[in-house]
């Protein structure tokens, strides 16, 4: 299976390259896909530079499996570029929040055809990596540049995602005291406070979310029954005192949406709307990819056992994809040109528009399209076509065909039936 990904990554690098305007600058793409084990990449990458049979540089953009150390050093040893965002154990949250602070006056807008995607700045980092090749001990040096980038929109997202991870936690610990059928009262001082320290430690928001447990001692007097001596009965109650940590919440919102960069590109080739861009664009690949083996061809699992067949499948699902995609860019062009967006594709909302449509999307407004044929004694008297209403012509036009390729399809139509 492996075999046949460098040829069906470079195809749809190329693709989703024309559909977003992408002017790569560099001579070629390799855009990596999740592996199980990092040194897999290697390899692929290595035949996939083979495959296409050039000496110039390639930029290789992947996740952040791709950005080991090793990966980055072979890369460097090649020749070639990578753009790969660091884990947080290359580069620690507390790390980054000194990076941030240290270089508050450098820090720019990103600016992407006109409009703020974020900002950030960028440092250089020395890199020394020893490695055994062939037995022997091998150093890499290489200066890495390091872009410190803030989104807009993946701010945005994980602010909103950590307010509601606190909302949900408060909610949750809330509701510790309170008795419901089926649901196990606690009774115990102990019995709360590990059931506070179960919700605090899943939800991982501790440092934002301080738990206080009061406990009060109710004591009533109860006369005795007929003469009977009185007694005194003392009842424990609870109550959760809920405080949040306003201060550290908007600290760590502040820092939300920050992601570092690494490349060795030189800076004349990839600044940093350059990196944000190519970095975005690799997703696309990713969701291309996911296309072919789970959603649209729906290739995985494999069942056949000979190799040639397994290419003949593979090679073939990826032509049909192709296919696929050469409709969603073409649409695509044609919406952007004229800055419009099309309807009437989302089940139970008419008037939402998208001005990207896959193919799934159009192609199922089709649905029900039929053509009925009327005989009579072995001769065929009429033809009949199901009408196609104002969204399905928009979609024809929208690929470049003239309504008469289906209305004209009586006339074309030459049928030898059979009586």
């Amino acid at each position: 299976f492996n075999s046949c990904l460098p040829q069906f990554k470079v195809m749809m690098s190329t693709l989703d390259s024309e559909i977003n305007g992408f002017a790569y600058p560099v001579s070629s793409i390799i855009v990596s896909g999740n592996t199980a084990d990092d040194l897999l990449y290697l390899p692929i990458l290595e035949q996939t530079k083979k495959s296409l049979g050039s000496a110039a540089p390639f930029l290789i953009v992947g996740d952040k499996k791709l950005g080991s150390a090793k990966n980055r050093a072979q890369i460097v040893e090649g020749g070639n570029y990578y753009l790969s965002p660091l884990s947080a154990i290359q580069v620690s949250a507390s790390t980054l929040k000194t990076l941030i602070a240290e270089n508050k006056e450098r820090i720019k807008n990103v600016l992407i055809d006109g409009e703020k995607k974020g900002e950030g700045f960028e440092y250089k980092a020395e890199m020394s990596i020893s490695q055994e090749d062939e037995g022997l001990n091998k150093l890499t040096t290489w200066t890495e540049r390091r872009i410190v980038f803030q989104s807009v929109g993946h701010a945005k997202s994980e602010v909103a995602a950590l307010e509601k991870k606190i909302i949900d936690t408060k909610e949750e610990l809330a509701n510790v005291l309170v008795r419901k059928q089926g649901k196990q009262t606690l009774e115990t001082e102990e019995e709360i406070e590990a059931e506070v320290s179960r919700i605090l430690t899943a939800s991982k928001v501790e440092c934002y979310v301080s738990v206080e447990l009061i406990k009060t001692v109710e004591v009533k007097k109860i006369r005795g029954y007929k003469g009977g001596k009185s007694r005194t009965e003392k009842k424990e109650k609870f109550e959760l005192s809920i405080k949040l940590n306003d201060q550290k919440i908007e600290e760590d919102k502040s820092y939300c949406g920050w992601c570092v960069y690494a490349t060795n590109a030189p800076l004349k080739e990839m600044k940093i709307k350059d990196v944000v861009s190519m970095y975005r664009g690799q997703y696309q690949i990713e969701s291309r990819f996911n296309d072919l083996k789970n959603k649209v061809t729906k290739l995985m699992p494999v069942f056949l056992q000979k190799e040639n067949r397994v290419r003949g499948l593979i090679n073939f699902m990826m032509i049909g994809l192709k296919a696929i995609c050469g409709m969603e860019i073409t649409v695509a062009k044609r919406l952007k040109k004229e800055s419009k967006t099309l309807t009437g594709i989302y089940a139970g909302n008419p008037k939402r528009g998208t001005d990207k449509p896959t193919a799934k999307m159009m192609l199922s407004r089709f649905t029900g399209v039929s053509i009925s044929v009327f005989m009579e004694k072995g001769t065929v008297k009429f033809i009949g076509l199901t009408p196609l209403d104002a969204v399905q012509l928009k979609i024809l036009r929208l690929l470049g065909f003239e309504e008469d390729i289906y209305s004209g399809l009586v006339e074309k139509m030459n049928l030898k039936l059979r009586a």
